[in-house]
C-alpha cells in the first residue's frame, strides 16, 4: 500500500474518532447529574467535540488541496518540458516533411480549483453558563424584595416614603417586621427576616435563570452538533472531489509521460526518414515511413490536446479534460499494441 493511501486511511480513522466523540457526548439529560456532570459541562463537551470535528475535516481538506496543488505543479513542469523539447522537435521534423500544423506554439493553461472555498464554516463557540447574569438578576431581586418589605412597613408606620429612612426609622421598621412573624419587636430578628427573604428570592432567581440558560444551551449545543455533522458531510463530498481530481491529474501526468517516451522514439524515426528519404515526396516514401509519420503526428497532436485542455472549469474538474484523457489512453494503448 502506498504512503498516500495509508495517510488517507489514517485521516479517515482520525475523523471517525472525532465523530464518535461527538456522538458519545450525546444530548444533555438528567443522566449527566447522575454521573456527577453538570449540564453546562456536558454542553461544553458537545460544543468542543463539534469544534474538533469541524477542524479535523477542514485539516483534511487543506492537506488534500496541498497534495493536489503539488501534483498540479508536477504536471505543469512535465507539460512545459514536453512542449519545449520533444513536441518542439517533432513540430520541426514534421514541417520538414510537409506538415504545416503548428503543434508546439501553445500556452499552458493554469488550472484553478476552489474546492476549499465552497462551504462556509459553522460558527462554533462555547455558550455562556449564564451564572454571572443570574447572579446580577438575583442581587436585583433580593434588593427589590428588601425594598418592597421596607416600603410596605413605612406605609404601615406612617414613615414618609419620598426619602430614605434614618437610623431610628430603620430600627422601627425592623422591629415591625419581627412582629409580623409573631416575634417580639426586635431589630435583629427583623433584619434576619428581611435578609432571609431577600436571600431566598436571590437563590430562586439565580437557580431559575441558570436553569433557563442551561435549557437554552442544551438546544444550542444540539444545533451546533447537527451543523457540525452537516458540515462534515459536505466537506467529505468536497474531499472526494479533490481526491478524484488529484487522481485525474496524476493519471494525466502518467499518460503524458508515456506519450512523451513514444514520441521521442518516433522523433528518431522521423530523423531516419529525413536522412534516407529526404529527396522523395510524401507519396514516394516507403509505406512504413508514411505510417511512422502519421503515428508521430497523431501522438504529437494528442499531446498538444492534453496540454492545451485546462484541467479545471469554474473551480472544478473539467469534463472536457476527462474526455481528452480517455481518448489519449486509447491512443496510447493502440500505439503500444503496434510496438509489441
Amino acid at each position: 500500500m502506498e504512503g498516500k493511501e495509508v495517510k488517507e486511511i489514517q485521516e479517515s480513522e482520525h475523523i471517525n474518532e472525532n465523530e464518535q466523540e461527538v456522538q458519545n457526548s450525546g444530548a444533555v439529560s438528567k443522566t449527566s447529574e447522575v454521573k456527577g456532570k453538570k449540564p453546562h459541562e456536558e454542553v461544553v463537551e458537545i460544543v468542543d467535540a463539534s469544534k474538533v470535528l469541524v477542524e479535523s475535516v477542514e485539516k483534511e481538506i487543506k492537506e488534500a488541496m496541498e497534495r493536489l496543488n503539488e501534483d498540479i505543479d508536477r504536471l505543469e513542469k512535465l507539460e512545459e518540458e514536453v512542449l519545449n523539447t520533444t513536441l518542439k522537435e517533432t513540430d520541426e521534423l514534421l514541417k520538414e516533411l510537409g506538415y504545416e500544423e503548428d503543434l508546439s506554439n501553445v500556452e499552458i493553461p493554469t488550472p484553478s480549483f476552489e474546492y476549499d472555498k465552497k462551504d462556509s464554516l459553522p460558527q462554533i463557540k462555547r455558550p455562556s453558563s449564564g451564572r454571572f447574569s443570574a447572579f446580577v438578576w438575583g442581587i436585583l431581586g433580593g434588593a427589590l424584595t428588601a425594598g418592597t418589605i421596607g416600603y410596605f412597613a413605612m406605609n404601615k408606620l406612617n414613615i414618609p416614603v419620598d426619602k430614605l429612612p434614618n437610623k431610628e426609622q430603620i430600627t422601627e421598621i425592623l422591629k415591625w417586621v419581627s412582629e409580623q412573624i409573631g416575634a417580639a419587636p426586635n431589630e435583629s430578628i427583623g433584619a434576619a427576616v428581611v435578609g432571609g427573604a431577600s436571600l431566598i428570592v436571590f437563590f430562586i432567581i439565580y437557580k431559575l435563570k441558570v436553569s433557563l440558560t442551561a435549557n437554552k444551551n442544551i438546544k444550542l449545543a444540539e444545533e451546533i452538533k447537527e451543523k457540525a455533522f452537516e458540515h462534515k458531510s459536505k466537506r467529505e463530498e468536497r474531499k472526494e472531489e479533490i481526491l478524484k481530481t488529484d487522481e485525474h491529474v496524476n493519471k494525466t501526468r502518467e499518460i503524458l509521460n508515456d506519450l512523451n517516451v513514444l514520441l521521442k522514439e518516433y522523433n528518431a524515426k522521423l530523423k531516419r526518414i529525413l536522412h534516407f528519404e529526404k529527396e522523395k515526396g510524401f507519396n514516394e516514401l516507403h509505406e512504413k515511413s508514411k505510417n511512422d509519420i502519421e503515428d508521430a503526428f497523431n501522438i504529437a497532436k494528442e499531446i498538444k490536446l492534453i496540454i492545451i485542455t485546462p484541467e479545471s472549469s469554474n473551480g472544478e474538474l473539467n469534463p472536457e479534460s476527462l474526455e481528452v484523457l480517455k481518448n489519449s489512453e486509447i491512443l496510447l494503448n493502440r500505439m503500444i499494441q503496434k510496438l509489441y
